[in-house]
């Protein structure tokens, strides 16, 4: 049989080649791939050995994957067991579908996987379980208590973020704001006031009392009135004393005569004197309360503690209480120990002690007096030294003040009912304590000053009363 060596061929696609009888085409290696443009080679056509597993795709891309799926066959046994290495596999390629639990570490699945960053903006259904919340909540808006039960407002509700401190804080002369955020129930509605959050402020008068009220609005507004709101519905949430002098600024300094708020005298619905009404009081170290003010006599109408009225002393006694008698015109005859005894208690007030008193008068002026009598409770320049830090006025050298202690040896011996004004005899009663010094004990006077000369039935024009209390604090 005869061949045709072809080295060329030229003619037009789809041309026939015609092969004589009894020759053969032989195609010479020097035949380019790249001119096969279609058609199937057979498997006939190709080496055996790429039919063979072992054929080297090293440098085949993926890329031209595009389609199917490469059967687990395909793929080494180590693509398909636990050890394979999927550090760096992007999640990102995780667009559907679940990983199973046999998927994931054992650690994944315990109570100690790190979750520190995962974020609550993740958390678009479900309910967490009471067992994924901390023991003491942090403090969120009452805002989004939206979905309360009919009936479920708690009517009452005044809370602070930090319980440990006064709601309101001094920010200049007769200017203040809140201490810490605040949640208060106002006529059926909880009401969310941040901390720092200013109070509308009256004109200012030295020597007054004001109130601090919540609005129906949410806001705050201090009043001189204790009684009327200056809004429909809206709630009394606490109050102050704007004095009508500044504080003594450290040890027998005294005051001076420039008004200005007392911040001690700030006092809120959880944090405030034990008595019922805190009016003219200042807080004594964070521990008890005391009158700024010595007792006047119409303490029936204006509390025990008020500026710029009489003093009651044995020429002016006080009105007796109506819980021990009084009708709100009779007075004492005159103003004795249990006198002023009475009419504390009616207060839900009592005599300081020895122990109390040095630290309610610290920063008054010591070892002097006024050197008159005042009358009234009042600031001038002769009074203004005897001012304390947190704000008690005319606290030593001015009046003696009533204590609660009894010692010495008794003026009397045995039985003695003239003590009493008729209730009871006493026997051997010691004397009563006198505290701060009068306006006439000169270098005698000061804030430890005391005098257990006077048996409790002593009564005269330079001894008075200054009632306390303890100090209320809830959360």
């Amino acid at each position: 049989m005869s061949k045709i060596k072809v080295d060329q061929i030229e003619g037009s696609t789809g041309s026939s080649i015609t092969i004589p009888t009894g020759h053969t085409l032989t195609v010479t290696d020097g035949l380019s791939a790249s001119t096969i443009s279609h058609g199937t080679l057979a498997d006939a056509r190709l080496p055996a050995s790429a039919l063979n597993s072992n054929i080297d795709l090293t440098n085949l891309s993926a890329s031209n994957l595009t389609s199917g799926t490469v059967s687990d066959a395909r793929l080494p046994s180590t693509a398909l067991n636990s050890n394979v290495d999927l550090t760096n596999l992007s999640a990102s390629n995780l667009t559907s579908g679940t990983v199973s639990d046999a998927r994931l570490p054992a650690t994944a699945l315990n109570s100690n996987v790190d979750l520190t960053n995962l974020s609550a903006s993740n958390l678009t259904s479900g309910t967490l379980p009471d067992a994924r919340f901390p023991s003491v909540l942090p403090a969120v808006s009452a805002a989004n208590l939206t979905n309360l039960p009919a009936g479920a407002t708690p009517y009452g509700l005044f809370s602070k973020i930090d319980p440990t401190v006064v709601a309101w804080s001094k920010t200049g002369a007769f200017t203040m704001q809140t201490n810490t955020g605040l949640y208060i129930e106002v006529n059926g509605d909880i009401k969310t006031i941040a901390s720092g959050t200013s109070i509308t402020m009256p004109s200012a008068t030295a020597g007054t009392d004001y109130a601090i009220w919540c609005t129906t609005a949410g806001a705050l507004e201090a009043t001189a009135n204790h009684v009327s709101p200056p809004s429909a519905n809206a709630r009394k949430v606490g109050g102050f004393h704007y004095a009508p002098g500044g504080n003594a600024t450290g040890f027998s300094t005294g005051g001076n005569t420039t008004p200005s708020i007392n911040q001690y005298s700030f006092w809120d619905l959880k944090w405030r004197p034990s008595c019922s009404d805190p009016r003219g009081m200042t807080l004594i170290g964070g521990h008890f309360w005391s009158d700024i003010y010595i007792t006047g006599v119409d303490h029936h109408t204006n509390g025990t503690s008020k500026y710029n009225v009489t003093i009651a002393d044995g020429n002016s006694p006080p009105k007796i209480p109506t819980f021990y008698g009084g009708n709100g015109s009779t007075t004492y005859s005159e103003f004795n120990w249990f006198a002023g005894a009475e009419v504390l208690n009616s207060h839900g007030k009592r005599h300081p002690t020895y122990a109390e008193y040095p630290l309610l008068a610290y920063g008054s002026t010591e070892n002097t007096s006024r050197g008159s009598d005042p009358v009234n409770t009042q600031m001038s320049s002769a009074d203004a030294p005897f001012t304390s830090i947190w704000g008690v006025i005319q606290a030593s050298g001015v009046m003696q003040a009533f204590g609660n202690n009894f010692g010495g040896e008794s003026m009397n011996w045995g039985w003695q009912s003239g003590y009493t004004n008729g209730r009871g005899s006493t026997w051997e009663l010691s004397p009563v304590v006198a505290l701060g010094g009068g306006y006439m004990n000169s270098t005698y006077a000061g804030t430890r000053y005391s005098s257990w000369s006077s048996d409790v039935n002593h009564s005269y024009n330079g001894k008075s009363t200054r009632g306390v209390c303890n100090h209320l604090t809830s959360v």
